[in-house]
């Protein structure tokens, strides 16, 4: 999808500022900021923005590029109450009235808004919510055996070894067409009264995990691992939902839906047969351009309240590009600086 990047600034100040020529130009104003269970990406997962310790975080750009790089300023003061925007699957946001909003009109073009004017007149907009990471390509052939050892894989401990036992028979074509592509040797081993199982041993090698979590990947590698889950903890058919008893697969699987042009929640299910059994973590993702993809922000749509501030206090960061990626309650979002830095920044690309 093609957007065009049009920036409006809000009030007479941001206006002169955003017009005016002049080589040295300063501005200070308000401060917008999320609320304290707000997470923020880094490099190495989630994490609240309450807990950020000067970790490099994910920024987004208005061409919707994404990069993890330090934010130059980390700002936490206190705050009364806040505005709630949500709706049942695809969005929940907790920002303080100043805050700026990045959204899509209805002509394409790139908005900013701030949170108490989105609460007083919703619009027709589209939230931003999906990103282009610039990060590291990765071996494919690796990675989509890995995928099939996160899913299948058992890593003993006490041997080198890495075993997958599967049963259906595309499965079991599917893993020599990996193995073989990755340049692994293997031997089989049929189970001797379950005629149609069988298991594959390979020796394990460094790069053999159960864990996904490629953070600082490409979106192309990222598309890799979205692509193979389909064959594995996915939909054969669909490619719409992954399963997993790892958390943290699941968390990473949401954020790589949303790097590869989806949107995806993470739902839990305990099975009521067993309590000794793990809870499965399923995600749910769209597909890429679907109107499902994108989140609109319209009165008919979205919920939005007052509502206390979490701890009395609000969180924000100041970054290159006047935007980062943030998630509440399970659902991933762009969103900005104060308004300030955004107009620093779209005077700089302009």
């Amino acid at each position: 999808m093609e957007h065009s990047f049009v920036y409006k600034p809000d009030g007479a100040v941001l206006n002169a500022f955003f017009k005016d020529r002049s080589p040295v130009s300063v501005i200070q104003g308000p401060v917008g900021c999320l609320s304290a269970d707000s997470e923020i990406l880094t490099p190495e997962g989630w994490c609240r923005i309450d807990e950020y310790e000067g970790t490099e975080i994910m920024v987004w750009a208005p061409d919707g590029s994404a990069r993890f790089e330090k934010p130059s300023r980390y700002i936490d003061k206190q705050c009364s109450e806040m505005w709630h925007f949500f709706n049942e699957h695809s969005l929940s946001m907790i920002l303080s009235d100043e805050h700026r909003m990045p959204l899509y009109a209805r002509d394409g073009s790139l908005r900013v808004r701030t949170a108490a004017e989105v609460a007083a007149v919703p619009g027709r907009y589209k939230v931003p919510v999906t990103f282009t990471p610039e990060g590291e390509d990765l071996d494919e052939a690796r990675l989509r055996l890995i995928v099939a050892i996160s899913a299948d894989g058992c890593l003993p401990k006490t041997s080198r070894q890495v075993v997958i036992t599967v049963r259906k028979e595309r499965k079991k074509e599917r893993l020599r067409e990996l193995m073989r592509a990755a340049g692994v040797r293997w031997k089989e081993l049929q189970h001797s009264t379950r005629e149609t199982e069988r298991s594959f041993v390979m020796r394990r090698q460094p790069w053999m995990t159960k864990t996904l979590a490629f953070w600082t990947a490409s979106a192309a590698s990222l598309e890799v691992i979205v692509d193979e889950s389909r064959h594995w903890d996915g939909l054969y058919e669909g490619d719409s939902r992954y399963s997993t008893t790892d958390r943290g697969n699941a968390e990473f699987m949401q954020f790589a839906a949303h790097a590869t042009g989806r949107r995806a929640t993470i739902s839990a299910y305990d099975d009521p047969r067993d309590a000794d059994w793990s809870r499965v973590y399923t995600v749910h993702m769209t597909h890429p351009g679907s109107y499902k993809s994108s989140v609109g922000m319209r009165s008919d749509t979205v919920s939005i309240e007052r509502v206390p501030a979490p701890g009395g206090r609000k969180y924000c960061f100041t970054t290159s590009t006047g935007f980062f990626v943030a998630r509440h309650a399970g659902r991933v979002f762009v969103t900005g600086n104060s308004g300030t830095s955004t107009a620093c920044c779209f005077k700089m690309f302009r």
